[in-house]
This record gives C-alpha cells, sequence and structure tokens, in this order.
C-alpha cells in the first residue's frame, strides 16, 4: 500500500482496495469494472464488493450506456462534503438512538463512541447540544492531527466559531506546533483563550471539554474514542477543576 492509500484508508475508513478502485478511477472519464480492477491491480473477482462499497457511500458513481455500466470517481475535492453527509446522517441515527436508550435518564446520560469518526460525531454532537456560549477544555492536539486531518479540525473551529462559542483551553507545552502557534495567533478571531502549562506538572494525554451540562472525553491514542456525558453535576466540578488551574497560571 502506497502512502496515498494509506491517506485514504485512513482518514476516510476504506479497505485497501476501495482505495485502489477509487484512485484508479481518477484516471479514467469513466471506466467499466474490468478497466477499474485492472488499472487498480485488484482481482475483478475481487472488485465487486468494494466498488458497491464506494457506490453506497457516493465515492463513485455509476453512469449508464447503452446496456454497459461505467463508473467515474467524484473529483476528490467533494470528498469533504461526502463525509460531511455521512457525519450528518450519522448524528441523527446516533442522537435518535440516544433518545431511546436514555429516555428513563432525565439527570443523565452516557454515551459512548468507537474510532475516529466515533470521536468526530461525539464532537459534532458535543457542539450541536451544548447550549453554552463558553467550553472549558483541556487539550493535546498532537494525537488528534495525528488521526484527524487538520482541514478537519479547522472546519469543526470554524463550526464552533460560527455558533458564537469561544473555548478556554489548556495544552501541554509540548504540544506547541506550528498548528496550535497558527491557533494562539488567531485566537481572537477564533475564540480562543489557551493556557500552555507544564506537561510535567499537568500531565495532558486525553482531550475533555465542558459545556453547560455537557462533558466530551476523548483519547486519539491506541483505538480512538470518545465518551458524552450529560450531568450538570460532573460539568460543574470539571469547570471546578479547570478554574483552579487556570487561575493559578493567569493570576
Amino acid at each position: 500500500m502506497d502512502s496515498l492509500e494509506k491517506d485514504l484508508t485512513d482518514s476516510l475508513h476504506l479497505s485497501e482496495y476501495q482505495a485502489k478502485l477509487y484512485i484508479a478511477g481518477l484516471n479514467f472519464t469513466y471506466a467499466t469494472l474490468s478497466d477499474l480492477a485492472k488499472s487498480a491491480g485488484v482481482p475483478r473477482t475481487a472488485a465487486y464488493q468494494p466498488l458497491k462499497e464506494l457506490l453506497d457511500r457516493n465515492f463513485v458513481t455509476p453512469i449508464k450506456k447503452g446496456k454497459r455500466t461505467y463508473y467515474s470517481s467524484i473529483d476528490p475535492k467533494q470528498l469533504l462534503d461526502v463525509v460531511e453527509q455521512d457525519r450528518a446522517r450519522l448524528n441523527i441515527a446516533i442522537s435518535n438512538l440516544s433518545q431511546h436508550i436514555n429516555a428513563h435518564h432525565n439527570d443523565v446520560s452516557v454515551r459512548y463512541f468507537n474510532g475516529t469518526r466515533g470521536v468526530q460525531a461525539a464532537a459534532d454532537i458535543f457542539l450541536d447540544e451544548s447550549n453554552m456560549t463558553t467550553w472549558y477544555a483541556f487539550e493535546h492536539p498532537i494525537p488528534v492531527l495525528e488521526k484527524i486531518n487538520e482541514a478537519e479540525f479547522e472546519s469543526f473551529i470554524q463550526r464552533r466559531v460560527k455558533k458564537g462559542v469561544r473555548v478556554h483551553v489548556i495544552i501541554p507545552s509540548s504540544s506547541v506546533n506550528p498548528w496550535v502557534q497558527k491557533r494562539i495567533e488567531n485566537s481572537k478571531k477564533e475564540l480562543y483563550d489557551i493556557l500552555v502549562v507544564s506537561e510535567t506538572e499537568y500531565p495532558i494525554d486525553s482531550s475533555v471539554a465542558a459545556g453547560g451540562e455537557h462533558v466530551l472525553i476523548f483519547s486519539m491514542r491506541g483505538t480512538p474514542f470518545a465518551i458524552l456525558i450529560k450531568n450538570r453535576d460532573i460539568a460543574n466540578t470539571f469547570r471546578s477543576m479547570h478554574k483552579l488551574i487556570w487561575d493559578r497560571y493567569r493570576s
């Protein structure tokens, strides 16, 4: 698997054959299944299922010409739009399931999300459901950026800004890279208040955020996962812990 195929498998959760077929399709205006399989180096008999899954996810579109069906890969610039549509559908499904599961727990709700896409879905729900205009967060952005590309991360920032949510975020000193430096420089525009702390004194290995009565916890090390908690007491306790560190450094 080359680096481009790996980028697609990691960021879009495609199989190796799906990535190969999608890339092969970019070399044609439209192509038959045999053309795609040959160009991708995938056995023709093994290409049916991954191609069907690409069609289901709208990464490849079918074109009818007479009795034959041809296939065309969508422009790479449209990939993010397709992912956003998938995420929106997933958010609706998760929200409906959560309401069903947690209908009898009015004071507390705990939801678990697995994988990179699960973490992204949890973050989107947190943004949608948290009605406060200020979040209090601990974040280690480097592991996040290893699994989620910068464009998607920055897209989330813009959606948060559009909603008018400011973040007081505490990050460890080891995570101050060019991407974080850019956030610091654009903090006014991106509604960030960033506090850099000693990672020796305050090791931060995962990300936690509180907004209103909601708390989002996620880790991108190993197998990514997220937990969404809705409970005012837990959210208030977390904000108090955040304030202790924030006030110590800012006083």
